[in-house]
């Protein structure tokens, strides 16, 4: 039988979060994500006709001959979304030294394939990894900025802005209209697809203020030839002027209290338009582009709008050693600090990495770069990292509160590390964790702002009842009282500790008073934690696999409404994807297990279920599949069976119920019986069916393949729903379950993800400090 259930599908289920979710609106990672999969969803189409129909070959000549007046030499230019290479073949043929990119692989070799000459790579619109050496005379593109939000298009012009010479040429194709949001594109399968037409002038007015100055516009056709919408394309150049420091003056004073340079939250848009504005910017005004970014985000936080649009934009404008050069020590440990608040740690720990080379021995980047370590699950290195720093505070003048920041950190690094190691070493490592935990609450005058660090080591640990008494010691103290934040963070942990002892009616208490602190502030991370954890309090009193379809329903809305920031940490964004993605698989499991859709899509549920359950581990959960094998010939099994990414534990018949397996039987609740040969005896029969019999009423799933129908009668007869006519169907169906269970599973636990994040201490302070620019280095 074919394996149609593991097929990767190609509908809107593999590019967003879980079933019926909302589209996202200025998440520009997860829009082009859903618009590259609705494109390449039809690259069946006839390429050649999509570039006919484009009307491109006058706005490309238009394009060269720009290119040729403005450079002399052969130029270098960048098709960004090359697609299958048609335009880039027009433009190679009129001497130009072109490379393109795309996010298909199969555009890149089609592209590759109709243009040798050319250099085609892998890369998103929006994280460009040109180095900064590689520059390019021009860059093309059409179709993508008609799939980007109005709110990103300067940021988005800006950031491909670094990438040209002086003076150099960009044009652009989008559409005129009045277009703006998600469709069903019918002529793309129903494929959803995120439009934004513009209006007449919008293209120009962004591109100014993107630093660029409009030198020719190219209609095609007149407004009146199509009441929905007309192609124009747009031609400019990097303006050549460097940042007007004179304007930046104004809104930038130094702050004599503070010692730092800083602006006035209210002229923080103004700043950063001045910034978006240059031709270009060197180093130091990149880097403090991305604190006012950072600092805006925080200045809104209580606009749920506002703060995420910031946020996005920050990750746009980031920059990487692969990107990015510079030989100033403070912009590349502000640029990790940033990256590694967004969670984004790779690019976190190698501009960290890169300011340990200017400044080898400083304690604030190797606490810094141990935590992206750490979001790496790089636990031995964030630990080294950590102890480095620890070896510092004698000669490094450290203060007490950063001295209980590290232990707090080192804390945290062991706890993790000990859901990786052997039952000794992680026995070890745990008390480390709480011992480093500990000296971070008792170090240092504010020491008991950790106290909330410990009651979560306590949680990850299962140690509730110390949870429990630290809450009772520390909610009456003065101190909480007057640390709202704090006394917050502990009634949640209370709730978390009621939820793993089974006190429910406590948590949803606990939660609901947290629930309320987080409306009254406006803290919408803090808001969506609480939501996360009521459904999860919820799910651990009902039986998952007798979820009405309403019930998923109201829960996967509660998640959709109340979705975190960027800045939250990365442990409870794939702790709620992996909720949102178990509920929607259960959603689809049960519509068909009791047939509330229709019999044609049974199939087609069960394929996006599948899809759904092993997101988890695409997310980083270990694959914990086991599948318990009795053969009465162990040498026999096919290799079908193991053709599924779980872990097989094979024995004889003759094993069953001995020492030797009694353990498994336990622990492994999914079995496959092959009675492949026909050689078992009577006894070793009546074992096995005495096996099934009463391993089968505590709801293990055991599925047999009987081709030579050697098991007893009565046991075909009362499991006959089990019995399967293939060794590939019992590999499917035994595979199915694996994930069904450990699914279940996942949401029977307290606590979805094995290795906790950690807030960075100051994280959310309101100063900014810029970075001293040229006009101000004496």
């Amino acid at each position: 039988m074919p394996n149609k259930l593991l097929t990767t599908t190609n509908s809107l289920a593999a590019t967003i979060t879980g079933f019926n979710a909302p589209l996202p609106l200025i998440d520009l990672d997860k829009i082009l994500t859903i618009v590259d999969d609705t494109y390449n969803y039809t690259t069946a189409v006839d390429d050649e006709k999509q570039f006919n129909d484009s009307n491109l070959a006058g706005p490309l000549e238009t394009f060269a001959q720009l290119v040729r007046k403005q450079h002399k030499q052969p130029a270098r230019v960048l098709a960004i979304s090359s697609s299958a290479g048609l335009e880039a073949k027009f433009l190679t043929a009129r001497g130009f030294d072109l490379v393109g990119t795309d996010t298909s692989k199969e555009m890149l070799q089609r592209a590759s394939n109709r243009v040798p000459a050319g250099k085609f790579v892998h890369m998103r619109v929006q994280n460009l990894q040109f180095s900064p050496e590689e520059k390019f005379h021009a860059i093309w593109n059409t179709r993508t900025l008609i799939h980007v939000p109005h709110s990103l298009v300067v940021d988005l012009l800006a950031t491909w802005k670094r990438l040209l010479t002086p003076k150099g040429i960009l044009g652009l194709g989008v559409n005129i209209g009045d277009r703006n949001g998600w469709e069903a594109n019918e002529a793309m399968s129903g494929q959803p697809m995120f439009y934004h037409y513009y209006a007449e002038g919008e293209l120009e007015e962004a591109l100014v203020a993107a630093g660029y100055e409009v030198v020719e516009k190219v209609p095609i056709g007149e407004p009146s030839n199509s009441p929905e919408s007309r192609n124009f394309f747009v031609f400019a150049q990097r303006s050549d002027t460097s940042l007007d420091k004179a304007i930046y003056s104004q809104y930038v004073f130094f702050d004599e209290y503070e010692q730092q340079r800083t602006v006035e939250p209210s002229e923080l848009e103004s700043l950063i338009a001045v910034l978006l504005g240059a031709g270009y910017l060197t180093p130091e005004e990149q880097t403090n582009l991305c604190m006012l970014y950072d600092r805006l985000a925080l200045r809104d936080k209580t606009d749920q709008y506002g703060y995420e649009l910031a946020a996005q934009k920050l990750k746009l404008h980031l920059q990487t050693p692969e990107t990015f050069f510079t030989e100033d020590f403070t912009a590349w440990l502000v640029m990790g600090e940033l990256h590694l608040k967004l969670a984004q740690y790779s690019h976190a720990a190698s501009c960290l990495e890169q300011a340990l080379t200017l400044r080898p021995d400083h304690f604030h980047t190797l606490v810094r770069l141990s935590y992206a370590y750490n979001g790496l699950k790089n636990f031995d290195q964030a630990i080294d990292t950590g102890h480095v720093a620890e070896r510092l505070f004698e000669q490094s003048h450290v203060s007490e509160e950063e001295r209980a920041e590290l232990y707090h950190a080192l804390g945290y690094f062991y706890v993790n590390r000990s859901f990786k190691g052997t039952n000794e070493a992680s026995v070890q490592d745990k008390e480390k964790g709480i011992h480093y935990m500990q000296l971070a609450c008792s170090t240092g005058t504010n020491g008991y702002k950790h106290i909330s660090g410990l009651a979560s080591i306590f949680n990850e640990t299962k140690r509730y009842s110390e949870t429990i008494k630290l809450f009772d010691s520390f909610i009456d103290n003065e101190k909480t009282k007057a640390d709202e934040k704090l006394e917050n963070a502990l009634y949640f942990y209370r709730a978390e500790a009621g939820i793993g002892t089974d006190r429910y009616a406590n948590a949803r208490t606990y939660l609901a008073r947290v629930e309320r602190y987080a409306q009254a502030s406006q803290d919408w991370d803090v808001l969506a934690l609480v939501k996360l954890y009521q459904i999860r309090a919820e799910l651990k009193l009902k039986d998952v696999a007798e979820l009405s379809l309403d019930d998923i329903r109201s829960y996967l809305s509660i998640l959709y409404e109340y979705e975190p920031s960027p800045y939250v940490a990365e442990s409870f964004k794939l702790d709620r994807e992996n909720v949102i993605s178990i509920l929607s698989a259960f959603y689809l499991i049960n519509q068909s297990v009791n047939e509330q859709a229709p019999f044609d899509n049974i199939e087609e549920n069960l394929e996006e279920a599948i899809y759904y359950l092993e997101q988890m581990y695409e997310r980083g959960e270990e694959r914990k599949l086991h599948l318990l094998v009795f053969a009465d010939n162990p040498g026999v099994v096919p290799g079908e069976l193991y053709k599924f990414n779980c872990r097989l534990h094979l024995f004889r018949f003759d094993e069953v119920g001995t020492d030797l397996t009694e353990g498994e039987m336990y622990q492994f609740r999914v079995w496959a019986i092959l009675p492949l040969t026909g050689e078992a005896s009577a006894a070793v029969l009546s074992a096995i069916a005495f096996a099934i019999g009463r391993f089968s009423q505590e709801g293990y799933t055991i599925y047999f393949y009987d081709p030579k129908r050697v098991l007893p009668d009565f046991v075909r007869k009362a499991l006959k729903e089990f019995f399967v006519d293939s060794i590939e169907e019992i590999a499917q169906f035994a595979y199915i379950n694996m994930l069904y269970d450990s699914a279940r599973d996942y949401l029977g636990s307290t606590r979805g993800s094995s290795a906790m994040d950690i807030t960075l201490t100051g994280q959310s302070s309101s100063n900014i400090d810029l970075l001293p620019i040229e006009s101000e280095a004496n």
